[in-house]
């Protein structure tokens, strides 16, 4: 194994097993300050028996057929990652923090365009809304088939990088929308009576019945194949766009239309997702870091494991 596919294979197990030590975190505070968090058993135990399966085809094929175990373990990585992520945020809510809308929008303000001038100028374009609203919700459909076709390709140095990337910022999204949630810039601004005409039914507020229902709740019940994406700032669709784009990079055919493809998503992001402007700009900056300081920070937690594991070697009794 490559010592740049070591980096990127720590990464993505790291941020990975970083996101269920931060749902079991989150859960383990919501039961303590008195809040009940309940699991749809038959749901629940469905998920593990699929999650078991892919897990299962993943280690047995590693040595005899490794292609499609990269295939089930991109997939079991990504959909265990999606339902922690879903997880943190729906429990992350019940706390009931209050909305920083108006902070939001201060905040577009500063930065001189506004998420009603990107709806204003999506609706005076013909077809936009409809081309938008289905590129958004198809979104999460490409990522999965990135995730398998960088594994059937054999790119498997660019997979764990994806991987990575889709844990940490999903990590980063989840965790900030328990500190500052909000209900978006559709529904804040006001833009719904105006605009929702010219859009598909849901269009930027299709979250916000769930968020409804869970911020500030004394109980919920999780059901891992029902749970819904409540987070606002930051943009988890715009991380999910570049680390997206990012994976196709230098490719001959796909590189181009990926990258318009996925700047499309990002501005879906508005009058879909119903996002503010500095949304994009936190889910930018999370893939950013990822992407410039993973491979660092990873070398940084292979240095820590030698050292450990000499320590043990030289000092037996601390075992």
């Amino acid at each position: 194994m490559s010592s740049n596919l070591r980096r990127q294979a720590v990464s993505a197990a790291f941020w990975l097993s970083a996101l269920f030590v931060a749902m079991a975190g989150v859960i383990g505070a919501a039961i303590a300050t008195g809040h009940h968090v309940t699991f749809d058993v038959v749901a629940t135990l469905k998920a593990v028996a699929i999650s078991a399966a892919f897990g299962l085809l993943a280690f047995i094929g590693a040595k005899h057929a490794p292609r499609p175990a990269r295939i089930s373990a991109s997939f079991l990585l990504l959909w265990i990652g999606g339902v922690a992520g879903g997880i943190i945020c729906m429990v992350g809510a019940m706390f009931g923090a209050p909305f920083v809308d108006p902070w939001l929008a201060v905040a577009d303000r500063t930065l001189g365009v506004s998420a009603a001038d990107v709806v204003r100028m999506v609706v005076a374009t013909p077809f936009a809304p409809r081309i938008l609203y289905t590129m958004y919700f198809l979104s999460v459909i490409l990522l999965f088939l990135t995730g398998i076709a960088l594994a059937l390709l054999g790119r498997t140095e660019r997979l764990w990088e994806f991987c990575a990337s889709y844990c940490f910022c999903l990590l980063g999204a989840t965790v900030c929308s328990i500190f500052v949630p909000a209900i978006g810039a559709f529904d804040y601004l006001g833009l719904g009576p105006a605009y929702s005409a010219y859009f598909p039914p849901g269009a930027g507020v299709y979250y916000l019945s769930a968020l409804q229902t869970v911020h500030g709740a004394s109980s919920v019940v999780i059901n891992p194949f029902g749970l819904q994406g409540i987070v606002t700032f930051p943009s988890f669709h715009t991380s999910m766009a570049l680390m997206t784009a990012a994976a196709w990079r230098g490719d001959r055919y796909l590189h181009w239309p990926m990258m318009v493809w996925n700047a499309l998503i990002i501005l879906s992001a508005v009058p879909i997702g119903g996002h503010y402007l500095v949304d994009l700009v936190g889910g930018a900056a999370l893939w950013v870091a990822i992407f410039r300081y993973g491979p660092a920070w990873a070398e940084g937690l292979i240095g820590l494991r030698r050292q450990a594991a000499y320590l043990f070697v030289r000092n037996p009794e601390l075992t």
